[in-house]
Order: C-alpha cells, then sequence, then structure tokens
C-alpha cells in the first residue's frame, strides 16, 4: 500500500496535470463541429473529467510503485535525493568530475539515439515490406542485437573521443552536463519542429499529436505535483476524483459527448477507449460500459445486432425479445431492366486514383483547376453525382470491389495480418473475366499492392506494383507502364481485356509541386497532387478511348480524404462522405453523356463489369449490376458500408439514401443522422430529431448487419 498522505500528492497534482492539458484536446474535439452551447459544454465536461481520472488514477498508480520500490515515503525521499543530486552536478559545472560526466552522458545520448534510429528504420522497412509477425519478431530480435552492439561500441568512442576533447584549450568549459544537457533539449526541439512541419499528415495518422499532448502531461506532471503537495489532503484529493469519475459517467450518457470523445478528439479517444474496452470482457468488441450496450457481457454469442436464432429462448441480438427485430435477409432493390449485351466482348480498362475526392474535380463543380483532363474525358462519360465506397481505406474498399460484397460480408482468411487474404470461396473480378477469356492484367502503386501474400492478385494474368520505395511525383511512372502494357494488350486484336491502373500521387503526404503552385496549405499541396496526376493520366485517357474493339473506360478513387472537417485522421477511420464519396466516370460504346443523381456503390463495378463482359455473375454478389443504368434511368437504392480499422478499434456501420446517411458506432452506442441535401458537410446530426427517413433506415441498417459479421481477430 502506498503512504497515503505522501501519495495524495501525487494523484491530485496528476489530475490537475492532465485537466489542464486536457483543455488542448477539448479544443481539437470541438474543432470543425457545429453544436449547440449545451451540447459543447458536455463534451468539454466530459473531455476534461477524462483527462482528470486519468491523471489521477496515474499519479496513484506511481505513488503505489513508489512505495514498493522504495518503501513508505521512499518515493518522496527519492524524489528529495534526486534534486540535491542535480544541486551538485550544477555546482561541479566547468571541473573535471564534470567533463568526465558529460562525455559519459554524450556517449549514451549518441549510442541510444543511433539504436533507437536504426531500430526504426530496421522495422519500418519489414512493416512496409508486410512480412509476417513471426518473421518480423525473429529478424527483429537479430537485428536490435546486433544495433544495440554496435550502438554500445559508437558510444564508447564517443565518449572516449569527447573525454579528449575535454582537455583541448577553449572547449573544457563547454564540455558540461549543462551545456550538453541545454544544447541536446535545443537540438531536440528544432528536430521535432521540423519534423511536425514536414510530416504534419503522417503524425496525424500515426496519432502523434496524441502522444504529444500525453507526453506533455506526463513531462508537466511533476510540476503539478510540486504545487499541490500542500493542497492535496485526502478529502479534497477524494472529492477531486470522485467528481471526474460521476462528471464522466453522467456526460457520456449524451451520444455527442461519446462521438466527440471517439472520434474527434486527439489523445481523448484513446483514453476513452481502452477504458471502456476494459469492460469488454467476453471480447466480442462491444463493451458493457458505459451504456450496458452488450446485454451479455460475458458471453461473445450475445451482442448487439448479433444473427438472433427464433424459438431458442435466447435473446441473441440484445433487443428484448427472442428472433429477429427485422427480417434477417436484405430486401433486394428493384432490379433495373438487363443490359443489352455488345456482341463483341468489350475491352475493360478501370483506372482507380487514390484519396480523390470528387468536390475537387472540375467535373464535379470545383473552382480550381486541378483536372483538365479529366473533365474533358468526363464531357462525353456518364456521371455518377452519388457513387461511395464499401470503406474508407484502400484495402477494404479494394477487396470489396473484387468480390462485389461489403468488407466483412467477404469471405476472410489469415486474419492475423493486414490487409487479410480473401476467402477460396470469393470468386475475385479478374477470375470471373479470366473465366470468359478476357486478357487481365494490373498496374498498380502503392505499398498495400506489393504485399505478395495478399491474394487480391488472383486471376490477373499479370499483377505488378511498380513504385516500389519511390514515394513523390509517381504518377509519371505508373502511366508509363500502363501505356506499354495497354499498347501490348491492343495488339492482341483477337481477345479482349481488362486493365486495371491504380495512380497514388493525391494519398498523403502531399508533395509540393512548384510548377503548378497553389498554395502552401495542406489543402493546396493536395490540389496540386491531383493537377499532377491528371496531366501525367492525359495520354493514357486518349490511348485507352483509342482501342480497337468496343472499350469501356471507368475512372474512379478508392476513397477519399478528410481535411479536418470530422477529426484529425486523414480516412481510414470513419465513414463521413468525405471519406468515402467518390468519382465515378464511365464512358463506353452507344453511351450518351450524363449524370446519374441516385447513390451507387463502388463495388457495384464488379457485377456491372462481369454483365458487360458476358460473365455469369456469382450468386454470393450482394452488389448490383449498373449495366442497364449505362444506358437509361437507375431506380436507386441503399448503399451499406463498413469500418473497423480506427485507432482504438471500433465498429462503425452505415447506410446511404437518395438524401439521408445514417451511420452507427456499435462500440461506443451511437447513432449519427445527416441530411445530404441540406448538409452535404455533415455538420448537424438530426438523429432521433424526428427525421420520417430515420427508422426506415435504422432498420435497413440492422437488416444488413446479420449479413455481414466482423472476423472474431478483428473484433479483439
Amino acid at each position: 500500500m502506498p503512504d497515503t498522505p505522501r501519495a495524495l500528492p501525487f494523484t491530485f497534482g496528476g489530475a490537475l496535470t492532465f485537466l489542464l492539458i486536457g483543455i488542448i484536446d477539448a479544443g481539437r474535439a470541438l474543432s470543425g463541429v457545429d453544436l449547440p452551447p449545451a451540447q459543447a459544454l458536455i463534451i468539454i465536461a466530459a473531455v476534461l473529467s477524462l483527462w482528470a481520472l486519468c491523471g489521477g488514477l496515474l499519479g496513484l498508480i506511481v505513488a503505489g510503485l513508489g512505495a514498493l520500490a522504495f518503501g513508505r515515503g521512499g518515493l518522496s525521499a527519492a524524489i528529495q535525493r534526486l534534486g540535491l543530486r542535480l544541486r551538485d552536478i550544477w555546482r561541479e559545472r566547468g571541473r573535471p568530475q564534470d567533463q568526465r560526466r558529460a562525455a559519459r552522458a554524450l556517449g549514451w545520448m549518441i549510442g541510444v539515439t543511433s539504436w533507437g534510429l536504426g531500430a526504426f528504420f530496421s522495422l519500418r522497412h519489414l512493416i512496409e515490406h508486410r512480412h509476417g509477425a513471426a518473421l518480423i519478431a525473429g529478424v527483429a530480435l537479430l537485428v536490435q542485437a546486433a544495433l544495440a552492439l554496435g550502438a554500445l561500441l559508437l558510444g564508447l568512442i564517443t565518449a572516449r573521443l569527447a573525454r579528449g576533447a575535454a582537455r583541448l584549450p577553449g572547449l573544457g568549459r563547454l564540455m558540461g552536463v549543462a551545456p550538453l544537457l541545454t544544447l541536446s533539449l535545443t537540438v531536440g526541439l528544432l528536430a521535432l519542429g521540423l519534423l511536425a512541419r514536414r510530416h504534419w499528415a503522417t503524425l496525424q495518422d500515426l496519432d502523434g499529436v496524441a502522444l504529444s499532448l500525453l507526453g506533455l502531461a506526463l513531462l508537466l506532471s511533476p510540476l503539478g505535483i510540486g504545487l499541490t503537495r500542500r493542497r492535496g489532503g485526502a478529502k479534497r484529493t477524494a472529492l477531486a476524483l470522485t467528481l471526474a469519475l460521476i462528471t464522466l459517467g453522467l456526460s457520456v450518457q449524451s451520444q455527442e459527448a461519446r462521438r466527440a470523445l471517439a472520434a474527434e478528439g486527439s489523445a481523448a479517444r484513446h483514453l476513452y477507449g481502452h477504458l471502456i474496452l476494459m469492460s469488454d470482457w467476453d471480447e466480442d468488441g462491444i463493451p458493457y460500459l458505459p451504456t450496458g450496450a452488450d446485454c451479455a457481457p460475458f458471453d461473445p454469442d450475445i451482442r448487439p445486432y448479433a444473427p438472433d436464432v427464433e424459438g431458442d429462448g435466447v435473446d441473441q441480438d440484445c433487443d428484448g425479445r427472442d428472433g429477429p427485430r427485422y427480417a434477417p435477409q436484405i430486401e433486394p432493390a428493384p432490379a433495373p431492366a438487363p443490359a443489352q449485351r455488345d456482341e463483341i466482348q468489350p475491352n475493360l480498362i478501370l483506372i482507380t486514383i487514390d484519396a480523390l475526392r470528387p468536390d475537387h474535380l472540375g467535373v464535379y463543380g470545383y473552382a480550381r483547376a486541378t483536372s483538365p483532363n479529366i473533365d474533358a474525358f468526363a464531357a462525353l462519360a456518364l456521371r455518377f453525382d452519388a457513387a461511395y465506397a464499401a470503406d474508407s481505406g484502400t484495402a477494404p474498399s479494394m477487396w470489396s470491389l473484387a468480390v462485389g460484397r461489403t468488407p466483412f460480408q467477404a469471405a476472410l482468411e489469415d486474419l492475423g495480418r493486414f490487409p487479410p487474404k480473401l476467402g477460396a470461396i470469393e470468386q475475385t473480378l479478374a477470375e470471373g473475366l479470366k473465366g470468359v477469356g478476357y486478357r487481365t492484367e494490373a498496374v498498380l502503386c502503392g505499398a498495400v499492392f506489393a504485399d505478395k501474400d495478399w491474394n487480391l492478385s488472383r486471376g490477373f494474368d499479370r499483377y505488378v506494383e511498380v513504385c516500389g520505395k519511390r514515394k513523390r511525383r509517381v504518377a509519371e511512372p505508373t502511366v508509363e507502364a500502363a501505356l506499354i502494357q495497354l499498347k501490348a494488350l491492343k495488339r492482341r486484336v483477337s481477345k479482349p481485356f481488362y486493365l486495371w491502373v491504380h495512380i497514388y500521387d493525391p494519398h498523403e503526404p502531399n508533395f509540393d509541386h512548384p510548377e503548378i503552385d497553389f498554395g502552401v496549405r495542406k489543402i493546396d499541396l493536395y490540389d496540386e497532387e491531383i493537377r499532377f496526376a491528371d496531366e501525367q493520366l492525359a495520354p493514357l485517357l486518349t490511348a485507352a478511348t483509342e482501342a480497337g474493339r468496343p472499350t469501356y473506360v471507368i475512372l474512379a478513387a478508392d476513397h477519399g480524404q478528410n481535411f479536418g472537417e470530422h477529426g484529425h485522421s486523414g480516412h481510414a477511420r470513419t465513414l463521413y462522405r468525405n471519406v468515402t464519396r467518390v468519382p465515378l466516370l464511365i464512358r463506353g460504346p452507344g453511351m450518351e453523356a450524363g449524370q446519374i443523381a441516385a447513390p451507387v456503390a463502388l463495388n457495384d463495378l464488379y457485377p456491372t463489369l462481369l454483365e458487360l463482359a458476358g460473365a455469369a455473375i456469382p450468386a454470393r454478389c450482394t452488389m448490383r449490376s449498373q449495366a442497364a443504368v449505362l444506358k437509361a434511368a437507375d431506380p436507386g437504392r441503399l448503399i451499406f458500408q463498413e469500418n473497423a480499422f480506427a485507432r482504438p478499434k471500433r465498429q462503425t456501420r452505415a447506410v446511404i439514401s437518395q438524401r439521408h446517411h445514417l451511420i452507427a458506432d456499435l462500440t461506443h452506442d451511437f447513432w449519427e443522422l445527416y441530411d445530404l441535401e441540406a448538409d452535404p458537410g455533415e455538420t448537424r446530426n438530426l438523429y432521433g430529431r424526428g427525421v420520417p427517413e430515420e427508422a426506415t433506415l435504422k432498420a435497413a441498417l440492422s437488416r444488413f448487419l446479420t449479413t455481414s459479421q466482423l472476423p472474431a481477430a478483428y473484433a479483439r
């Protein structure tokens, strides 16, 4: 047991320090969100109480560990001894013993820094090249051992050289601990600032801001403890923690507060996510706290929206009754009239552009001249104004398109890695086309496509990732390789072909293109990347529409991009419109230019291309062919989406109609409903405000959830 009176300053000081840092996170949680003042205050209360509670608990843990390590009151004594030692070191500055101490410290700093950099780059290489977890662990042990030995030798050499340098005239006074620490701190801060400036998008995606806030809180905690040593009485400390716990418990009863904690805050979403996931005792992905959503917290087969078998006496889906609330199957939407197939099998060319938002293209109304060549292509194409990806990440979006199902309707294997393999039961688009005589080839750019173990390549006669380690201006080599393959494919006039080309450039990090110069903001660089990709695409778009036999050319994207409208991650973590709406342009024989306003799914391309090729559409396909729509009107339908790759893990599902977007966070038990016509930026949550279509969409999404189950390996 910690010495209670001495533990109180740690508890109270930690809570106070974390509370103050939490103000920054509360501001980030409210940024870009249009909320009434009352809801904003609830969110602020939730974030601040969460930070204070975590800081207080951390202080209590530190005091407890200190008591175990140093005895009752020993931690405070150890801190006092440390302070006295630092005072002695300061008094000895410039003396020979200080110079020897500085040389040893410099050696350790150089050694640890070199080991850290080597460890980082070696592990990044292993992970980027998608080696298996066992191989990464095995190689990492050997590599880290070699790096540690090299770092130790480098540190010893540095220390020896530093001791020699201390004897030189004029350097002796500079070779002390105080100047060394000052110089190190200055260089470190400058390096961190440069890193943040050059790689801000990467830091955002890797939760660098969250880690920075938590690190700042930890660094300042001793100051907070020092300031509250005489004020952290037992009653005051207990009252502060109790108040924080009650405030957090009451505030998270609000859906908006849970949404802000889970999606908008930087460090708060990690603190909150890990805190509530501690109550996921059956590891089914649905925590029991704070709303009791998991009605059987110790049984993984009973959870919200689980398949409920009627008549077995068990309420598997937590809706209060035995049997599903809605029919488990999705009611099929009215099917369009069959398309009139071409007598000659057409060539099929699919061009996807990574992270491309349609509202940043001229054809979709963007004022900046980002896409003159795409716009010229679109002038003779059919434009889909409401096309949506099944997820906001490249891998699940692409495997959904490849098999004609949503990400977790698809059969997945090898779930201990990402991306997972497609199950043998699934027929890929390339396999279906190859089965009716097509030559199938893919020219792709992106590290995820370079994964040799990902069987998205099934069915392709040739499947290549052409960018490798190159990061800048990658559209250029991609288009060059695609043009070479297209020329070779055209020579095989007796055989139709399917060519898939993936352009990477708009994906973050975005680089400056001085010859374009839209500005220096993040969104300006993004637009420059689009314009560069557009310029490189020009010869490919021209060559694609000049093929010998009838040819359908499709231009689309895998997902969109977030610029702070919803949270701070670029994409892959949410299902909002800005990260799931994609451009979709199709040109082909006998087609007239026009636009389709009704919603369609990006993975509708799976049955559409199979039908155009004269191939059978597998019964497992849950998407709808748009082949008839290319020459007629579309009655419209509902689009379903899934995401399970946020950090910390949470399960999000959504359904989109012509006008509304309903999003459900199953992990944190909150719902969002947006009117896409009146509020295309999705800033005003209308859930629970009497929108007539809400009940219909919720019923449809509930039915969909019974057809798609997140594999247990992902839920955990």
